[in-house]
Order: structure tokens, then sequence, then C-alpha cells
């Protein structure tokens, strides 16, 4: 069904289906964030709109060139940059932290994975934005072998606040989420 539908949706209609609870798989929360960023785009045209889920994607590139289609020159001057670089990497995240100051939330989140931080893109979107399935799936998007972000993320912040609001529903869902079904009838 997803598929069938996935090239028209935007970010609001996928949080309202509760997909970002759902999603375990990397590739297909590869797949759905692609068809996300192109209808993101598509819908405003303006690449600082997409950018987050691009950068989740790691397509630098892609939103580089997406700048130049749309002559932002400034942000896509910026993307042309080796992000391999220290000095770069502390420039994306110079701006990240600029964007905090502005509220430019979702900015700030994108300027995070560039300069290589997911932790704190994800702190972003959970504390700031308010939105918990952006940060589940950014979380999957980024995690690594050695690097569970998404695990970690449920474990040590959602489980937490859940507790402390002795929000019994939430705790049951991310208790099976990580797949402790003893831990979720307790």
């Amino acid at each position: 069904c997803i598929s069938d539908v996935a090239g028209k949706l935007v970010c609001s209609e996928v949080r309202l289906s509760g997909l970002g609870y759902w999603i375990e798989s990397k590739v297909t929360a590869l797949s759905l964030f692609e068809k996300i960023a192109k209808s993101e785009f598509l819908r405003k045209r303006d690449p600082h709109h997409c950018a987050l889920f691009y950068l989740a994607l790691n397509k630098v590139n892609v939103l580089g060139g997406l700048c130049r289609a749309t002559n932002n020159t400034k942000l896509g001057d910026f993307l042309k940059r080796n992000f391999d670089e220290d000095a770069n990497l502390v420039a994306a995240l110079k701006n990240a932290y600029a964007l905090l100051g502005q509220h430019r939330y979702e900015l700030a989140a994108a300027f995070f994975l560039l300069a290589r931080k997911p932790e704190d893109a994800i702190e972003v979107c959970v504390k700031n934005l308010g939105d918990v399935q952006l940060g589940l799936s950014i979380a999957l998007l980024q995690s690594t072998d050695e690097k569970d972000l998404r695990t970690n993320l449920i474990e040590k912040t959602l489980m937490n606040g859940a507790k402390e609001r002795k929000a019994f529903h939430e705790c049951l869902l991310y208790k099976i989420m990580v797949k402790d079904y003893g831990g979720a009838m307790k």
C-alpha cells in the first residue's frame, strides 16, 4: 500500500500514519525517505524544505543539485565543500547551532547530520520539533553496525520520558519496539 501512494506523501501524512514507529527495515526507511524527500521538494520547490530528508539519506550531492537548480547558491556552494575535512565539519556544526538559535529546527537537524552529529540531529527532532517518529526514522537510517542509534534513543530517551510521565501505553510501545516482550508485560 505504501508503495502505491508514497510518491505523493508528505511528512505530515507519514506522521499521521505512525510509520515512524513501526518501520524496522533500513531498506524500507531509505525508500520511504527518498519518496518523501522528492515529494517535499516538489511541493515547495525549496531545498531547505527537503534538506533534512536528503541529508538523512547521505545524499549531499543531490541536495546540492537541487540548490543549483533553484538558484540557491549560498547553500549550494556550502554543500560543495569536502566534509571529510575537519574545518568543513566545524563550519556545518556552527551553522547547526546558529539555526537552533534562530528556531529553524528542521534545518538545524539537517546541518547536524552534515556535521556527522546524528545524535544531535535526532535530539533536535525529538525535543525541539516534538517529532518522535522523525527522530526514530533518522536514528534508523543513521545507525551502523557499531552504533544502534534507534535502540539507544528508545531505551535512554523515550522510555525514560514515558516513565516520568507515567505513560503506560508509550512504555509498552517502546518495549515492543526493542523486542523486550517480557518487559512489556511487567
